[in-house]
């Protein structure tokens, strides 16, 4: 927030923007600024913080590992964070896969809304589920981690993690 703040006064001021100016081109150079500043705070506060391109992190061994950010879609082009849809390259794994926020809903307070931190991939397989989450933290991705549940025998389950995640490029 601060830093879409701090945005927003550099370019009132570069473009000599104020309450006060008296001309027609000016009011709509103000209003363009507003749209903008608007624009800028929904975008950065409802949709997933990351870069399109290569984070490199650390895995449970210590070796490293990485997580590629492909592309983000937006179900029937709806954008709204439960409609979100991230390609991600996984770690552990040499395909790509759809990431997703997961609804929260909670009926006491009759309200429906993403797990903002979180995108999730989730699969069943013969013998349980798979699931890859993705969290997230104010700078973008942090963390991966990749579970197999297995139901039938608890010690064939495991976790593995891809963290410390920095972003490297594209």
């Amino acid at each position: 927030m601060s830093q879409c703040v701090r945005f927003a006064f550099l370019w009132a001021n570069k473009l000599k923007i104020g309450f006060n100016s008296g001309t027609s081109n000016n009011r709509g150079d103000f209003m363009k600024f507003i749209v903008t500043i608007l624009a800028i705070f929904l975008s950065a506060s409802v949709f997933a913080h990351f870069e399109i391109g290569t984070y490199m992190g650390t895995d449970q061994d210590g070796l490293a590992c990485k997580v590629v950010i492909k592309g983000v879609t937006f179900t029937n082009n709806e954008h709204h964070p439960l409609n979100e849809n991230v390609e991600i390259e996984v770690p552990f794994h040499a395909q790509t896969r759809t990431f997703s926020h997961l609804a929260i809903v909670d009926e006491s307070k009759g309200t429906v809304r993403p797990k903002k931190e979180i995108l999730s991939s989730v699969n069943t397989t013969s013998v349980g589920a798979a699931a890859y989450e993705l969290t997230m933290d104010s700078v973008g991705p942090s963390k991966m981690v990749y579970m197999e549940d297995n139901y039938k025998d608890r010690a064939q389950s495991s976790m593995k993690t891809c963290s410390e995640l920095l972003f490297t490029g594209n």
